[in-house]
């Protein structure tokens, strides 16, 4: 993928005007294999210290190109709140989403 291509896929799924400050495209392999494409905005939310805490929806999880979950409360440090992106893969274990969920 090209500068641009990821740009605007950050724009398209963020509905950020801005480009991104940094991002980061990895593949995971271990128990579970997944690829994520993480971004750092360039400004921070204006409610990020009003909101530190709360419930944010920034990253998506996808199995098999199927919306899976955008909670990542137990996955992600609160003081990240600030980053989006995408999580994709094409097996996921059930025992994960399981306690996820619990």
């Amino acid at each position: 993928m090209s500068e641009d291509e990821y740009n605007e896929f950050y724009k398209s799924f963020s509905k950020d005007s801005e480009e991104p400050l940094a991002k980061s495209h990895f593949t995971a392999e271990g128990e579970v294999t997944f690829k994520s494409i993480l971004f750092v905005p360039k400004t921070a939310p204006m409610d990020m210290f009003q909101n530190y805490g709360k419930r944010v929806d920034h990253i998506k999880m996808y199995v098999r190109r199927v919306f899976i979950t955008d909670n990542f409360e137990d996955m992600m440090p609160k003081y990240l709140s600030f980053i989006r992106g995408v999580v994709s893969s094409f097996v996921f274990v059930l025992a994960v989403l399981v306690s996820i969920y619990h």
